[in-house]
């Protein structure tokens, strides 16, 4: 068993340097574009392997008597994983917030909680107070997804609501070319910051639309008085 545990360990940290590394490359490249899209495959695929590690060093710390340990990685391994898995599946349902949260979204909201409750619990124990602190991560996940299972109509009206805040900025952009550079710009920043990327986008265009029409009236009142 100590060697797996040291097997798993290192693997660990290796592995885990090339996800930290592909991650960071994945973040300084253009959005959308060949490299961006490659160092996200890798970060995926390399953080799937440290997963895989970290539950087998979850599995052996319990097994060599380490249990305040073993309970603080499946924390860690539960927050992870929860956080690799929903980016997945933000991706493969695109706007649609029902489907989004189908499936297992519900149980692993729950798994968040316990996982989270057990580091506060081993955290007051040992007088970690660090790791009871940072428990609140978990909290925040498993009951940001019962929110969001609970109230599927209010996703639908924030999924409608972005939708007709996406009609709009398509109508400011074709109304006014000033402004369709900048509202482009804003368009990729929409797709990741949610709603409130939409609304930067629509705001910007109306901006842009207000001072062109404006413009374009005050030269057709001089040309009258004139």
């Amino acid at each position: 068993m100590e060697i797996v545990h040291e097997i798993a360990r290192w693997s660990h940290i290796g592995v885990g340097t090339m996800a930290f590394a592909s991650l960071w490359a994945a973040a300084f490249t253009r959005k959308g574009g060949k490299f961006h899209r490659a160092a996200g495959r890798v970060y995926v695929w390399t953080m799937v392997i440290v997963l895989s590690t970290a539950a087998v060093l979850t599995l052996t710390t319990l097994t060599r008597g380490q249990w305040i340990g073993a309970v603080f990685l499946f924390y860690l391994l539960t927050i992870t994983a929860t956080s690799l898995w929903m980016g997945k599946r933000t991706l493969s349902f695109k706007g649609d917030m029902r489907g989004y949260t189908r499936g297992p979204f519900l149980l692993i909201g729950v798994l968040n909680i316990i996982a989270a409750a057990g580091a506060v619990a081993v955290g007051l124990i040992a007088k970690q107070y660090f790791i009871a602190g940072i428990a609140i991560i978990g909290f925040l996940i498993g009951f940001g997804a019962i929110r969001h299972v609970a109230q599927p109509a209010g996703a639908s009206a924030l999924l409608a609501e972005g939708t007709h805040r996406r009609h709009g900025w398509r109508r400011d952009r074709d109304a006014c070319g000033v402004c369709e550079r900048r509202t482009t710009a804003a368009l990729p920043r929409a797709r990741y910051d949610g709603d409130h990327g939409l609304a930067v986008a629509c705001a910007c265009g109306r901006w842009f639309r207000t001072r062109r029409v404006s413009g374009a009236a005050l030269r057709r009142s001089r040309r009258t008085a004139a």
